[in-house]
């Protein structure tokens, strides 16, 4: 008895993260062969199966039955979903969760769903703030520079890593499309400023190019997307740096058209 509750209380947790991705009752008709059993279930869940069915003009049962089997139905095969996909949805899940510090307040805040937006708009404004303060003689010499780049660099990979992420391996409802739509489109500003912020602490920029003219070619390589002008020659790392950003901007607009798609796919969480 013990492992059955078990079971049924794991089956909810799983039909919790699937709602609102449930077919409509229309769709709940019961197909193929059937097999006769018992099963107990609330006054109130019988009562609700009873009104949509009155509504759809069908029997309830025949709706129950249609809800397990669609279900049962959701279980992936193994001969279906191959090697090489889950292999990639695994390894960027667990490169996420080991080095994301976004991830890490998201489960310090118990997954709190403006965690990641505060994230999101706190590391554009410090990066604008660095962009806008970089001249400053406080924040010049090569230790400077140094942090500079790497806290840039980790920001842009930690945000291509869950691009991916989110565009391969998330398939359940999001807590609104519409908030993930505004942040995902908040990131492609968030790349142009801090790839301006590399560029410039790269030295990479010809001398007659000016902060504001950097940061609107970056603007303008992400939302084309195209490759970003006014870099100089001989810099090492620079145009390998200028294909990162165009494939990053890239796979941006392909998660923003799927945040679209996915408000009508996957659904939305939605309380009670």
């Amino acid at each position: 008895m013990e492992k059955n509750s078990e079971y049924i209380e794991e089956m909810a947790k799983e039909l919790d993260v699937a709602k609102g991705t449930l077919p409509p009752p229309k769709r709940l008709a019961a197909k193929g062969e059937s097999v006769t059993m018992k099963i107990c279930m609330s006054k109130s869940t019988v009562k609700f199966f009873r009104k949509k069915a009155h509504e759809c003009h069908t029997s309830y049962r025949n709706m129950i039955q249609g809800l397990t089997d669609w279900y049962a139905s959701q279980e992936p095969s193994k001969q279906k979903k191959g090697f090489l996909l889950p292999v990639v949805k695994w390894l960027l899940t667990f490169i996420y969760k080991k080095i994301s510090f976004c991830d890490w307040l998201n489960r310090r805040f118990n997954n709190h769903p403006s965690v990641p937006e505060a994230y999101c708009l706190g590391s554009t404004i410090v990066g604008s703030l660095w962009l806008a303060l970089i001249e400053q003689p406080v924040l010049t010499g090569a230790w400077w520079t140094f942090i500079g780049t790497v806290a840039a660099l980790y920001l842009i990979g930690e945000l291509l890593v869950f691009a991916l992420k989110w565009l391969l391996g998330d398939r359940g409802p999001v807590e609104s499309y519409r908030r993930s739509l505004l942040c995902f489109i908040l990131n492609l500003f968030e790349v142009a400023i801090l790839f301006t912020v590399v560029f410039w602490l790269m030295d990479a920029y010809m001398p007659t190019v000016s902060r504001l003219d950097a940061l609107l070619q970056s603007l303008t390589c992400v939302f084309s997307p195209a490759m970003v002008d006014g870099l100089r020659g001989g810099v090492p790392g620079a145009r390998i740096l200028a294909f990162v950003q165009l494939f990053v901007a890239w796979v941006l607009v392909v998660v923003i058209l799927a945040s679209v798609v996915g408000g009508i796919q996957r659904g939305e969480k939605h309380d009670g």
